[in-house]
């Protein structure tokens, strides 16, 4: 299960990771390929809130093998946060740009 929620994770990691990139690349190209600003919203909000998803459940998943109480935050369990982090803060700024705004 865990693998195939990491095998997920990076599938959609990069697949946000490239949106982002080609909306700042030609931003009305993107957006007339996703139906307009609103639809170019709506999918980067869809592909970071799976992100966030995906990243904090495998946070927990690493954070939950503690056996003996003594647990430092290992490489893997980092990065997951960190991505966590950034993705629900750019999910929350386009969930509120396509809500209110576009």
């Amino acid at each position: 299960m865990v693998r195939a929620l990491t095998a997920v994770f990076w599938i959609t990691a990069v697949a946000a990771v490239c949106w982002v990139a080609a909306l700042a690349w030609d931003y009305e190209l993107v957006a007339a390929a996703a139906s307009g600003e609103k639809g170019s919203r709506l999918v980067t909000t869809v592909l970071m809130g799976t992100v966030a998803l995906l990243s904090g459940l495998l946070t927990l998943y690493h954070r939950g093998d503690d056996d003996d109480g003594d647990h430092y935050w290992t490489v893997a369990e980092l990065f997951y946060a960190v991505f966590l982090f950034l993705s629900l803060f750019y999910g929350v700024y386009s969930f509120l740009g396509w809500f209110f705004y576009a």
